[in-house]
């Protein structure tokens, strides 16, 4: 009883782990690599299909495994009445269906590290997607929402000149104003 527990246990996780990284690879893609290297691509797909396998066949060794209970238990009932020992054709494909399941998952994580790796370092370190985008409003951009466009551009000129850095001093320094100067600016 306690190997039934343990192997519809370990299904459960490889189904959950299989399912959840399936998962995080598009909120990865969408947030982490918007833009991924297209010679890595391949890696990302071989991760879905691995994650994909897996999930196939994990679900196809629940359906063994339940076949393969119901085999023993007629097994069982034959060899008490009959002192006969039957096979069990269920019992290896169970076997071999967790088998896949198992290293297709595997094979899996390892493309999609690779896959990640790759993308992160040749981006040079993780960006999220609104970081990487930036936005620069422009008057004609701004009018498509039915506002006229000299007051759409007198509020981005408006906007620009709060928001420019100032202007560039030259390097040469202005007089100092003394009185004298202060007077002569005053009569011109």
């Amino acid at each position: 009883m306690a190997a039934m527990e343990m192997a519809k246990s370990f299904a459960k996780s490889v189904l959950t782990l299989s399912s959840g990284a399936f998962g995080v690879t598009f909120l990865f893609l969408k947030e982490v690599v918007p833009r991924p290297i297209c010679c890595t691509v391949w890696l990302l797909a071989l991760s879905w299909l691995g994650f994909a396998v897996s999930i196939i066949a994990i679900t196809y060794a629940f359906f063994t495994s339940q076949k393969s209970c119901n085999a023993e238990i007629e097994n069982l009932e034959s060899q008490y009445r009959n002192n006969k020992k039957l096979d069990n054709p269920w019992t290896p494909k169970t076997a071999v269906s967790n088998a896949v399941a198992l290293w297709a998952m595997i094979a899996a994580m390892v493309a999609f590290t690779l896959f990640g790796v790759i993308n992160i370092v040749h981006t040079g370190g993780i960006m999220m997607e609104h970081e990487t985008k930036s936005f620069t409003p422009t008057p004609a951009a701004l009018t498509g929402n039915g506002a006229d466009s000299d007051t759409v551009r007198q509020s981005f000129e408006a906007a620009a000149a709060v928001l420019s850095p100032p202007a560039e001093e030259t390097s040469q320094t202005a007089p100092p104003v003394t009185p004298t100067t202060a007077t002569t600016q005053e009569s011109d």
